[in-house]
């Protein structure tokens, strides 16, 4: 089978974790035999005109010039096409939505003339790639396949007087699959009225990638912090909690990483006292990520609310126990096996559940975290599911 393979978000040199998820699952469904992935890439990060990252568009607008279309294959049965064309904020004229089709419609025809025939587009996150898939569907007369990814879906700024805009409710009711990447999402999805079957299947991480390592003595439970600052990643009660639980464990160490501003909070754990027991990282690479999970002993990210939560199963790829919060997908994810959930923004559990880690590691045990990961959320496991959608519209 021939895959156009739509991602709202792609990796970029200013921006290289961006769309990093969708840019691994194309990767990894381009390992699996009889299907060839193409990616239509229309510069969804380095042609973006953001006006909350006015340094970042301006860099785009003036590097705009220099890109030029080409095809080119990145791995086994991967491809990229790319046809850079300006895009922007969706109530801003539209945010050159018809342009950004026009592209990708240049790049389905592309991909027709190198590889046959296409067999199906997946799209990920109804808007703007399932919107353009469904926009191609119906010119090009091929099957369509969504999967959404939005937390607290949809995004607020999607939002019209507290419904769905249509761009995105026709391109989910027109799919003809949706793929959800929890059961919480689904239920979202389902609230707004959309009535189409939507199957459940998580997010993937590369288990060749991430792998446990042998675990060092340290005199010191180090735990891990990854995500973007602010209220939705549960910064500021994580610090709180630490505030508590250092009091009756001093033997404690959190490392907190991600991209943003984290001023307020190093100030905020200085004002509580604790700021000999954070490590801020800041921002990381792939590489930086892998080895702070394999360093530390457990992982811990109090999230507002999570559609899937892919840094926890990296955690477990690595053999990690996790704490995480009961904000939707986590509940897909997280069990008595392989970590603790407590209630969104209760300080008490959350600290209550750093000091039990610490104190009952030998409950969690790494293989069996590895196994389960293994079992459910790796490569080789959640491809098979993908293909076998594919295949339902293909026959």
């Amino acid at each position: 089978m021939n895959i156009f393979f739509i991602p709202s978000k792609y990796p970029s040199k200013q921006e290289p974790l961006a769309g990093i998820f969708f840019y691994e699952q194309a990767q990894a469904l381009g390992e699996q035999k009889d299907q060839i992935i193409i990616n239509s890439l229309w510069g969804q990060n380095d042609c973006a005109l953001a006006i909350n990252k006015p340094f970042l568009a301006l860099y785009n607008l003036i590097n705009f010039f220099k890109k030029k279309n080409y095809l080119k294959k990145i791995s086994t049965n991967n491809y990229e096409i790319f046809n850079p064309t300006f895009s922007w904020f969706h109530k801003i004229f539209g945010g050159n939505i018809a342009k950004v089709i026009k592209a990708n419609e240049d790049n389905f025809l592309k991909a027709q003339s190198k590889f046959g025939s296409i067999d199906l587009i997946h799209a990920h996150l109804s808007y703007p790639a399932g919107y353009i898939a469904m926009k191609l569907a119906q010119k090009f007369k091929v099957p369509y396949i969504i999967t959404e990814h939005m937390g607290n879906f949809p995004y607020a700024f999607y939002l019209e007087n507290g419904d769905l805009p249509q761009i995105i409710r026709e391109s989910l009711e027109k799919a003809d699959q949706i793929i959800a990447v929890s059961e919480s999402l689904s239920h979202q999805i389902k609230k707004y009225g959309i009535k189409n079957e939507i199957k459940v299947i998580p997010n993937l991480v590369d288990e060749d990638y991430f792998y446990p390592v042998k675990s060092k003595n340290n005199s010191v439970f180090t735990f891990f912090n990854l995500g973007n600052d602010g209220l939705p990643k549960g910064t500021q009660d994580l610090v709180k909690a630490i505030s508590i639980a250092v009091k009756k464990n001093p033997n404690l160490i959190f490392k907190i990483a991600g991209t943003g501003n984290y001023s307020s909070y190093k100030k905020f754990a200085k004002k509580l006292g604790i700021e000999n027991f954070i490590i801020w990282l800041g921002p990381l690479n792939r590489k930086q990520v892998r080895d702070e999970f394999r360093d530390c002993d457990a992982f811990i990210l109090p999230s507002h609310y999570e559609s899937f939560g892919v840094v926890y199963i990296e955690a477990m790829a690595c053999g990690k126990p996790v704490i995480a919060t009961r904000c939707g997908g986590p509940e897909s994810i997280v069990t008595s096996e392989t970590g603790i959930l407590v209630e969104v923004g209760n300080i008490r559990q959350i600290s209550q559940a750093i000091l039990d880690m610490a104190n009952n590691l030998h409950r969690f045990e790494p293989k069996k975290i590895r196994q389960i990961f293994l079992n459910n959320f790796s490569k080789k496991a959640v491809t098979k599911r993908i293909i076998g959608c594919y295949k339902n519209l293909h026959q």
